[in-house]
């Protein structure tokens, strides 16, 4: 259970970071230096989201 909530905590942190980064972006409080790190950023909140969502559905359906 332990390498569970290990696992769900890094991809939250990939999803929530991202999603942070955008927020501020769009308040007007962060500024990227390059299209590269938009791309970073999108790519992680991507990978995180799906990294998250089978986790969770791995806890609530069992593991298959």
């Amino acid at each position: 259970m332990i390498r569970k909530s290990i696992s769900c905590a890094l991809a939250g942190l990939l999803t929530v970071v991202p999603a942070l980064a955008f927020f501020l972006m769009l308040l007007g409080y962060w500024t990227p230096g390059s299209e590269v790190v938009v791309l970073i950023l999108i790519f992680c909140f991507a990978v995180g989201a799906v990294w998250l969502g089978i986790e969770v559905s791995e806890i609530l359906w069992g593991e298959r």
